[in-house]
């Protein structure tokens, strides 16, 4: 019956990766048809603000250009038209940037004994860390096209230091320098040094802001241009990092389990004269004692203390992921809202509306809402307030691959929502 549970187990969180990563799939699908021309693209998006002054576009060649919106359109107060300069590769870009920062920072906190200084939690994080981050920066370089055909361009940006981008450049680069040294060392089972840890850490940190900042800096997209959105994306990149890290170190949980144990036939198979030696030993040692006629009962021994082995703590992980759950459903609620009533510009809430009641409300509201919030949040409620019962390990663990599936369903989605919905202040058409 063991046996038949689990493999039952195995299948079934096969399954729920199958299923993970067609839902994101899915995701990234709406987009797919209108980022083909996507990789011919300027390299960064236009910025402007609703006032009267010059715009700043940055062409095909790196060189700002300044422009004017045409009046006639202006005053005739044109519809925006969505740009299609950011696709599915940036909305993937952002999630694997976000998440893999996440995923190490859980590792991070989990050696410094925050998370229960379990060691497949502590490996699993800095395996995904570096690599997810490297292919999103990948991706990002695909989405720029003249980054394939002129890759000089992108070079050139690491010495635009008042660049949003710049900065991201830098801040990718060294934690995915940092991110792999401290892979490779978790690989070899080696203590790192502690400025390496810190040091990743901190690029972490800066990453997960970065993906927000990213948007935040475009201000010809007034629906971005909300200070809580990089909050958003922390918040969201924590939650998927540990759900990514913890579906990891199952997995590696799993592999070390089946691992053959050491036979016990070595330890038993003492030589038979050291068997009698001791016992003999032994004899002779209580035939002293009871001549001496000073035989006392033996003092019960006491076991040694040893330190308890840590072991995961079920309860403060999904305390930890109820609340970021529920910090990531207000944060987004506070950022749409403003959008969404009118207050932010025509663009802003065209935005809003593209997400809710829009072509994009299916996505909305079934994978981001539904199974990104409402489900793992309803989940780690249920697991707070019932008691475990026996034999309900089993069901536990499926119920838990779940929950983290859905939560990095939900941070897809979240991403590509807020890339797809967007709509500048004017239409890009010049005099």
């Amino acid at each position: 019956m063991k046996t038949l549970v689990t493999y039952d187990l195995r299948k079934i969180r096969v399954a729920v990766m199958v299923i993970t990563l067609l839902l994101m799939l899915i995701t990234a699908s709406p987009c797919l048809a209108e980022s083909t021309s996507a990789a011919t693209d300027s390299i960064n998006q236009q910025i402007q603000t609703e006032s009267g002054f010059p715009n700043t576009i940055i062409d095909k060649n790196g060189e700002e250009i300044s422009t004017e919106p045409d009046p006639a359109l202006v005053a005739a107060n044109q519809t925006p038209i969505k740009p299609d300069k950011w696709g599915w590769l940036i909305g993937i870009y952002l999630f694997l940037g976000g998440m893999g920062a996440g995923a190490y920072l859980v590792s991070f906190l989990a050696e410094k004994g925050i998370f229960a200084k379990n060691g497949a939690l502590v490996k699993a994080g800095y395996y995904i860390g570096a690599p997810a981050v490297a292919i999103g920066a990948l991706l990002l370089v695909f989405d720029l096209g003249q980054g394939l055909h002129k890759p000089w361009l992108i070079l050139r940006m690491f010495l635009n230091l008042s660049s949003v981008m710049t900065w991201g450049i830098y801040i990718l680069s060294l934690f995915i320098v940092i991110g792999l040294m401290k892979a490779f060392l978790a690989w070899r089972k080696i203590k790192s040094p502690s400025v390496i840890s810190w040091l990743g850490a901190i690029l972490a940190v800066c990453t997960m802001a970065y993906t927000g900042l990213l948007l935040y800096a475009a201000k010809a997209i007034p629906f971005w241009v909300n200070p809580l959105l990089p909050i958003l994306f922390v918040v969201s990149a924590l939650s998927t990092g540990l759900s990514a890290a913890l579906l990891l170190s199952h997995i590696l949980e799993k592999r070390k389990g089946r691992a053959k144990p050491k036979s016990k036939s070595v330890k038993n198979a003492m030589p038979v004269a050291a068997t009698v030696t001791e016992s003999a030993t032994a004899l002779v040692a209580e035939a002293a004692i009871l001549a001496e006629g000073t035989l006392q009962e033996p003092e019960p021994q006491t076991k040694p203390q040893t330190k308890p082995q840590t072991q995961p703590q079920p309860k403060k992980m999904t305390i930890t992921h109820l609340v970021l759950v529920v910090l990531e459903a207000v944060l987004f609620l506070a950022f749409i809202m403003p959008a969404f009533n009118g207050t932010k510009g025509v663009a802003a809430s065209l935005s809003a509306n593209e997400i809710v009641s829009g072509s994009l409300a299916l996505y909305f509201w079934l994978l981001f809402v539904g199974i990104g919030l409402v489900l793992p949040g309803i989940i780690y409620t249920i697991k707070l307030i019932k008691k475990p019962r026996a034999g309900s390990s089993a069901a536990g663990k499926v119920m838990d691959l779940l929950c983290d599936g859905a939560v990095l369903i939900g941070g897809l989605t979240l991403r590509c929502l807020v890339v797809f919905a967007a709509y500048p202040i004017w239409n890009g058409l010049l005099r």
